[in-house]
């Protein structure tokens, strides 16, 4: 079935004349010439004609438009219609133009409909030029001090007694690009922790809600950073939890410094939450179980009896327990970051993480080598890439898309 000029069956609408007839094509310009002309008059407040009419009792009531008092009909202004006799006044409306503009645009920006164009934070409006990065650190950013440095021995940077930053190429799988110099990077902090590897049960499936239910909440600011190429991974580990970023370096220390703020305030963001888990946390929580290669099926029965018990509060204190078994952590880069540029990362996440990781003494039994640390993240979400940004491709062949 088709529609329009060839309409079923005659191939005609009978309501339209057709434009091939003289007659018929004569009458529907005129309609067309006298739409056209009256769409062009009321586009034009100085040629436009508005009437408008009232009762007595309306006069009487009505504050007038724009709060302007209506004229007296005593007033001389009145005039009388010829044919019909009926009162008359004529105004001219340009004088309220003003009122009208600030009455319709006051409405409408409260409405939050005309506002100016917000820009994404995490796409930067230009890039900076393409640099290579020398390893080497200032021995004004070093020290042997740090508990950490008695299992590496090289020249780290020491944030405190707790944080380090390794220094160096460390070989952390970062996404396919070429070999020629790029912008992408890469940025890991492994938060030192006993608690993964002597939790029971229970306790290590309350984890798992408190992270899937922490990457449900990071759903905004993980799809904000997709276009410009960042993205995230959370991973427990047995030495603690392994918290990944990946992105342009002239972007990613906010995006993680945003996504540590997240994580650190979760566990109360819990505790807040009316609403209890939704069904679906749950359930993805026990498919992952059920993936897991040699599962005692002892276990996943205790772990599905934990998911349909767990309340909010007893996800938000696992939450809170683990941060608080953290001894220190662990921070390197890889790609496009300065040593120095790691170390104000490192310092400014200190600070955020610096209510629950305090200086305490360092356990070095749990503490991992940097190859334990490589494993290959599942970058969240997976969509995201540099190639959004304009000019990525182009200036850093970060798509590996530009023919050489």
């Amino acid at each position: 079935m088709s529609y329009g000029i060839n309409a079923v069956e005659s191939g005609k609408w009978y309501r339209f004349p057709p434009t091939e007839d003289n007659l018929g094509g004569l009458g529907l310009n005129r309609v067309r010439r006298a739409v056209s002309n009256t769409l062009t008059i009321l586009n034009d407040p100085g040629s436009a004609l508005i009437i408008v009419t009232a009762g007595d009792e309306a006069f009487d009531t009505s504050p007038g438009f724009g709060n302007t008092p209506l004229t007296p009909l005593s007033s001389p202004k009145w005039r009388r219609e010829p044919i019909s006799g009926a009162l008359l006044l004529l105004e001219d409306m340009l004088q309220f133009r003003s009122k009208v503009e600030q009455a319709v645009l006051t409405s409408t920006v409260n409405k939050e409909e005309l506002l100016p164009p917000v820009f994404n934070p995490f796409i930067p409006t230009s890039l900076r030029p393409l640099r290579r990065i020398n390893y080497n650190i200032p021995s004004s950013l070093w020290n042997n001090q740090s508990p950490l440095n008695q299992v590496y021995t090289y020249d780290n940077i020491d944030i405190d007694d707790a944080w380090i930053v390794l220094k160096g190429k460390k070989m952390f799988p970062l996404p396919r690009a070429p070999p020629e110099t790029n912008c992408q990077c890469a940025f890991v902090v492994q938060l030192l922790s006993p608690r993964p590897a002597t939790a029971n049960v229970e306790e290590a499936t309350n984890a798992e809600l408190w992270k899937t239910t922490l990457e449900i909440a990071a759903t905004d600011l993980a799809e904000l950073g997709a276009p410009g190429g960042l993205a995230y991974e959370i991973r427990f580990n047995k030495y603690g939890m392994r918290i990944s970023f990946l992105g342009l370096s002239q972007t990613l220390p906010s995006y993680a410094r945003r996504l540590t703020r997240l994580l650190v305030k979760h566990s109360s963001n819990l505790l807040k939450g009316r609403n209890e888990i939704p069904e679906t946390v749950r359930n993805t929580v026990l498919s992952n179980a059920k993936r897991s290669p040699g599962l005692p099926p002892s276990r996943l029965r205790v772990i599905t009896t934990t998911l349909e018990k767990s309340t909010n509060d007893d996800v938000a204190n696992e939450g809170i327990d683990f941060l608080h078994s953290c001894q220190g952590a662990m921070c390197f880069s890889e790609g496009d970051l300065t040593p120095r540029e790691s170390a104000d990362l490192c310092s400014d996440l200190r600070n955020i993480f610096s209510a629950y990781i305090n200086k305490v003494e360092l356990k070095l039994s749990f503490i991992p080598t940097i190859n334990d640390l490589l494993d290959t993240p599942s970058w969240k979400p997976r969509n995201a890439s540099p190639c959004y940004v304009a000019g990525a491709s182009l200036m850093s062949d970060a798509c590996g898309r530009v023919p050489r």
